[in-house]
């Protein structure tokens, strides 16, 4: 009974958010981790902030031109895997958003990534381009100080 009744409610939310949410804003909604305050806002309401946020992070970075390079993991640490897990063949990535005055450098990235599919791509790709974007505010608010 409470099983049915939280899938019941779980299924309401999604419904609810689909009516209020861009195509891609849903999509982080029902692929991307959240975060809330809980002194500001509900886990739901979090959870719509995020998908939001990623979705904006992501056309914000298009429009910025941020170029998003995967690339295999040369060193992986997979000490978090089981003996088990460690025995299989796994693909370990890494993504970068190259810094465009010096390629050498990133605007943001991340490694280890293992075994990702598709959408997990593309919800690191928008999350990387918040850090570089966040990360491209501070800088023009430190500037604007001075």
């Amino acid at each position: 009974m409470t099983l049915s009744k939280a899938t019941t409610a779980g299924r309401s939310k999604e419904a609810k958010a689909r009516k209020h949410l861009t195509v891609d804003q849903f999509f982080f909604y029902q692929n991307a981790g959240y975060s809330y305050d809980s002194k500001t806002e509900t886990p739901e309401q979090g959870r719509l902030r995020c998908a939001k946020e990623l979705a904006d992070a992501e056309t914000i970075g298009q429009g910025l031109g941020y170029v998003l390079e995967w690339d295999f993991d040369e060193c992986p640490d997979l000490s978090w895997m089981s003996d088990e897990e460690r025995e299989h063949d796994h693909e370990v990535l890494c993504c970068r958003i190259p810094d465009p005055e010096n390629t050498r450098h990133s605007l943001a990235s991340l490694y280890g990534i293992t075994d990702p599919g598709s959408r997990y791509r593309r919800v690191i790709e928008a999350e990387l381009a918040a850090e570089a974007i966040a990360d491209l505010d501070r800088e023009i608010e430190t500037l604007d100080a001075h």
